[in-house]
């Protein structure tokens, strides 16, 4: 049976680490370190959660979700997506004109923009994200451009092609500090739709080709989702881990999660193709911030981040609010 750690470790079980992962990862004792704020109705003041964030210049640059807390206005709660910046990445200062993101064309009405992905590369930041179709129960793909994170141009669907519908996760494949990696000269993202997996190829960023690869997610981690890769972290430079967030297996006999934490490894050498999977999760939800909250029992991350010696590991906390979680960089 596995076993839940004393909270002040913060640790979720008293697993080994495979040697390939990162971490063992450690709570901030001071999370959430982001809350939903505003009146009524305002368009973060049911949920901020899901952020995905950088450090650029010694500064966290910092893209969240946001939901209304009105159906009444929408008849279903909006996502958009807000900007956050931070000199520490603990305490944040909100944009004042917020949300830079926001619902306004037809495929992302009304449900809106959920859960981004965010790299740089050559001064420009990418955000990838999931664009929702309430009324069509539909989703895409997108992706978006800035110089600033605070002006965005809007690219569309990634594919260019309106059928190919209902997938998201846009897992960017990048180094420590967020930079996308080519693989084999092109650029790679991770991507899933229902319990299905994908693999895309792109060269400027903005087009991509995608390709079915093997679902080899065990039946056990159902339902799950890609969260985010990375590379290059480790000397010879050949391991990829390909992040999940997932039921995986289910609880410990005492409480079930909706989604906790995994890793999983993939090889350069073949980038379709996963080849080991952590058998228990390395985060759990077992903080109470973190077991109730819009999505009671829920963890998910979308960012991964290194600076100064430490990983920074910012998650959604039962999809309401913001965690951060650090582990040391292993050499």
């Amino acid at each position: 049976m596995l076993t839940i750690l004393d909270s002040f470790t913060n640790m979720a079980f008293s697993q080994k680490y495979p040697e390939w992962a990162i971490g063992p990862f450690k709570r901030y004792e001071g999370n959430p370190i982001m809350k939903p704020q505003g009146k009524f109705g305002t368009w973060e003041s049911q949920n901020a959660y899901n952020p995905a964030v950088i450090v650029r210049d010694n500064r966290f640059l910092m893209l969240y979700r946001g939901e209304n807390s009105d159906t009444t206005l929408f008849k279903h709660y909006r996502s958009q997506i807000g900007f956050a910046e931070s000199r520490d990445g603990i305490h944040w200062k909100r944009y004042r004109k917020n949300p830079v993101l926001k619902a306004e064309f037809d495929y992302e009405l009304p449900g809106g923009l959920e859960d981004p992905r965010l790299v740089e590369l050559d001064g420009t930041y990418y955000v990838y994200y999931t664009a929702y179709c309430a009324d069509k129960h539909s989703f895409w793909l997108c992706v978006a451009t800035s110089t600033d994170m605070k002006h965005w141009t809007k690219h569309g669907p990634i594919w260019g092609d309106w059928k190919i519908k209902n997938i998201k996760n846009g897992a960017i494949l990048t180094d420590p500090s967020n930079r996308p990696v080519k693989v084999n000269g092109k650029y790679v993202l991770y991507c899933s739709g229902d319990n299905t997996a994908h693999i895309c190829y792109s060269e400027d960023l903005i087009h991509w080709e995608i390709k079915d690869i093997e679902n080899v997610i065990p039946k056990g981690f159902y339902p799950w989702e890609f969260c985010m890769a990375m590379t290059d972290y480790e000397p010879t430079k050949q391991n990829i881990i390909l992040f999940l967030g997932s039921r995986h297996n289910g609880g410990n006999g005492e409480i079930t999660w909706n989604y906790a934490l995994g890793q999983s490894l993939i090889k350069k050498s073949n980038p379709e193709k996963i080849v080991e999977i952590m058998e228990e999760p390395y985060l759990i939800p077992s903080e109470p911030y973190e077991q109730k909250g819009f999505i009671h029992y829920t963890l998910f991350c979308e960012t991964l981040t290194l600076h100064n010696g430490e990983w920074y590991l910012y998650y959604g906390a039962a999809d309401h609010q913001i965690g951060l979680a650090k582990a040391p960089f292993k050499e």
